[in-house]
C-alpha cells in the first residue's frame, strides 16, 4: 500500500465519510511516510474545520464538487440541518489551509460546464438566489486555478496541462470575455468562443449546428 508513483482518489462525502478516509491517509502514512502521495478526496461535501486542518497536514489534496452548494445546498437544509448544508464544499477553508484543491462536476450528476463551476466558488448562490455561508466564497483567481493548474495537479499532469507554457500541450478553450473583468454573476454566462487543440485553432461556431 502506498507505493510510490501511485496516486489514491477516494470518494468520500459527510462528516463521517471524510474522517474514514482520513483515519486511512493517516494509517498509511505512519506505515510510509511521504508527502508526494497526492492522496485525493473526490467531492467532500460536508466536513469540518479540524479535518481540513488534518487533511494539510497528512499532504493531502481535495477535489470538490461545488454543485453541493448550488444544487443542493438549500434542499438539503432540513434533512441535515442549515449549517451542514449551507457549509458544504468548504473552498475557502481549504485554500486558507493551503490544501491543494480542484474542482469537479462529477457529470453526469452536475453538468460539465467549469465556469459554472467557479460562478458557484465565487458566488456561492443557492438555487433561490441566496448567498450560502458567504465566508466560504473564494476569489476568481482562486476558482480559475482550481479549474485549470490545479486541476492538472490533482491528476499528476501539471508538467503538461493547466496553464500555458512552453513544453506544455497546446490545448485550451479561447473565451468570448474575460472571467476576471465580468461581474461575478456573469462568469458562468461567459460563452466559449472555440478551443485550441494541439496548437490547431477551432472557432466554436465552425463546430454549433
Amino acid at each position: 500500500m502506498h507505493p510510490e508513483h501511485h496516486d489514491t482518489l477516494v470518494h468520500s462525502n459527510g462528516r463521517a465519510g471524510n474522517q474514514a478516509t482520513l483515519d486511512a491517509l493517516e494509517a498509511l502514512q505512519k506505515i510510509k511516510p511521504r508527502f508526494n502521495h497526492r492522496f485525493t478526496f473526490e467531492h467532500f461535501g460536508i466536513s469540518t474545520p479540524e479535518q481540513i486542518k488534518m487533511i494539510a497536514t497528512l499532504g493531502g489534496v481535495v477535489s470538490v464538487n461545488p454543485y453541493y452548494i448550488y444544487s443542493r445546498g438549500e434542499i438539503n437544509a432540513p434533512e441535515i440541518g442549515t449549517e451542514s448544508a449551507h457549509t458544504a464544499a468548504r473552498l475557502k477553508s481549504l485554500v486558507d489551509a493551503g490544501v491543494p484543491t480542484s474542482m469537479h462536476a462529477d457529470t453526469p450528476v452536475a453538468p460539465p460546464f467549469p465556469l459554472e463551476e467557479v460562478w458557484i466558488a465565487v458566488n456561492r448562490f443557492g438555487l433561490s438566489g441566496k448567498v450560502l455561508a458567504p465566508e466560504e466564497r473564494i476569489t476568481v483567481a482562486q476558482a480559475m486555478r482550481m479549474i485549470t493548474i490545479d486541476a492538472a495537479y490533482t491528476l499528476g499532469m501539471e508538467d503538461r496541462i493547466g496553464s500555458i507554457a512552453v513544453g506544455k500541450y497546446a490545448d485550451f478553450a479561447v473565451l468570448e470575455e474575460d472571467p476576471y473583468k465580468v461581474a461575478p454573476q456573469k462568469i458562468r454566462d461567459i460563452k466559449v468562443w472555440g478551443t485550441v487543440v494541439g496548437g490547431k485553432v477551432y472557432p466554436a461556431s465552425e463546430i454549433r449546428p
